[in-house]
């Protein structure tokens, strides 16, 4: 259902085909869990940092598309960033 590729250092994208947002979170959801569960049981802590574009007509090019996907993850660093800011 999905193709993960590696792009470069520790980062992967992940092409799948999802036909709703809710698909998208879902999937989401479970990979979280898997490194949360991961986390519970390993002394080596990973973390993640994602963003998701969604295609939803064949205007936009697969370029475009990444590029998308590539700010939102951007901004949900600056997201956390912010967070462990207000918690310090």
């Amino acid at each position: 259902f999905e193709k993960c590729f590696r792009i470069g250092g520790d980062e992967f994208a992940v092409i799948g085909r999802y036909k709703t947002l809710a698909q998208i979170e879902k999937a989401l959801r479970k990979f979280k869990n898997h490194i949360k569960e991961y986390n519970s049981k390993s002394n080596l802590k990973l973390d993640l940092a994602y963003g998701y574009a969604r295609r939803e007509n064949t205007d936009i090019s697969t370029y475009e598309l990444f590029n998308k996907a590539d700010k939102e993850m951007y901004r949900f660093k600056r997201r956390g960033k912010a967070l462990i800011k207000m918690n310090a």
